[in-house]
């Protein structure tokens, strides 16, 4: 962090402007280990879209497919089409997509979202720890029960959330 005194150049202005300049390595966790930028920026894995499913906004579903930050999809879920932002729940239960649970479960993102960065970032406070490790519980229970009890899912759109939460839970316990 450094921080940068300008005087300006009018000799009858007497204000004294502070700046302060970052680098980018000092806007990520300050700690040892990958445990927090694996908190930080595999939030949620998103399921691959199928090419028949795929609507007209490329751009958008492009860029919510292809990341894994729960903060991008949580505003794919406000901006695109429920159809979109709903695809990982394509079960032979599951109910049409509606806006209202798209919103839902993108405000259940930005919560995770959250969660996560700030347990990435204050990776020793035990508390915000333990809560981070709970919602990777509570995402792989929300997916376990859509695939095995609701069938509102299919395993092959819950895979990768199965293994990110799994391997989430377990590094985190040892």
């Amino acid at each position: 962090m450094h921080l940068h005194r300008f005087i300006p150049s009018c000799a009858h202005s007497s204000l004294l402007t502070i700046t302060y300049t970052m680098t980018m390595s000092e806007l990520l966790p300050q700690h040892l280990g990958l445990l927090p930028y694996f908190l930080l920026f595999v939030h949620h894995q998103l399921p691959h879209l199928p090419s028949s499913s795929r609507p007209n906004n490329m751009y958008l579903t492009t860029t919510c497919r292809n990341s894994s930050l729960a903060s991008i999809h949580s505003v794919v879920c406000y901006l695109a089409p429920a159809a979109t932002a709903l695809t990982q729940f394509q079960g032979p239960l599951a109910p049409p997509p509606h806006s209202l649970t798209a919103r839902v479960y993108g405000v259940k993102n930005i919560y995770t979202a959250l969660i996560r960065t700030y347990a990435a970032y204050h990776i020793t406070n035990s508390q915000l720890y333990t809560l981070a490790m709970f919602t990777y519980l509570g995402a792989l229970g929300l997916y376990a029960t859509d695939v095995f009890y609701y069938k509102t899912t299919k395993v092959r759109e819950a895979t990768s959330t199965f293994v990110l939460t799994t391997s989430a839970i377990v590094w985190m316990v040892l």
